[in-house]
């Protein structure tokens, strides 16, 4: 899979987290949903490196319940953190910057396992990897939907499931719009721009901007709006 969209390994986490969770009694479920401190996810790590970060997570949070932390695979809705090991743009570092949520260095977790307790996550954030992930979490913040990355856009997505993983599936473009303030439409007489992977629609035709969905993943990266007129965003 393309490492600017997403890794194997985070593929592999979220499936084996379905089959675990599959096979969990009612009881098991129940305690996914219970309120903690923090909920940290982790990407960008290789096979080995995640298995022994899970592993540390897993294990931390059971002995000290003085953090109220949980690790989970996925990036939920409940994700406080996410946890990154290179400057890969992953599906879950995409997801946690639309979310507004916290995308730091494994340093700020060995920090605060240290000191057994959460350290002040500021020196730790990774905006320098992902400028829009600082952005993001401010504007989620101050609760001003003026301030979100697609606040009064609308979006038509023509965007097919790609086999090779080039670019993302339509409902994860979807989520990403929708995290970021702006809307989905079914109709081009009702959107501000149109995001596709087919070369044959023309911007003319439409009366609008027509791009690609790279266009979509470096707006939410950096979490600014990328002049759609550039030649790598447009569909010829």
């Amino acid at each position: 899979i393309n490492a600017e969209y997403g890794e194997k390994s985070d593929s592999k986490e979220n499936k084996k987290s379905s089959k675990n969770r599959k096979s969990k009694s009612k009881k098991d479920k129940a305690t996914e949903t219970e309120d903690y401190l923090n909920v940290l996810s982790i990407s960008g790590f290789d096979k080995t490196q995640s298995k022994k970060k899970m592993k540390k997570l897993t294990v931390t949070f059971e002995k000290d319940i003085k953090l109220n932390a949980q690790f989970f695979p996925k990036v939920v809705n409940t994700t406080s953190h996410l946890i990154v090991g290179s400057s890969n743009r992953t599906q879950k570092v995409l997801q946690a910057i639309a979310k507004g949520i916290w995308v730091v260095g494994w340093e700020w977790a060995a920090e605060s396992f240290k000191q057994k307790e959460w350290v002040d996550e500021t020196p730790y954030e990774k905006h320098d990897w992902f400028p829009g992930c600082k952005i993001s979490r401010l504007a989620k913040a101050s609760k001003i939907p003026e301030k979100l990355l697609f606040h009064q856009k609308s979006f038509l997505l023509k965007v097919k499931d790609s086999p090779k993983g080039t670019y993302p599936p339509k409902s994860f473009c979807k989520e990403l719009i929708i995290h970021c303030g702006g809307k989905v439409v079914s109709s081009s007489n009702n959107s501000s721009m149109i995001i596709s992977d087919d070369d044959s629609l023309n911007s003319s035709d439409y009366g609008q901007p027509v791009v690609k969905p790279n266009w979509l993943l470096d707006a939410v990266t950096n979490y600014s709006l990328p002049d759609e007129e550039l030649e790598e965003y447009r569909v010829h």
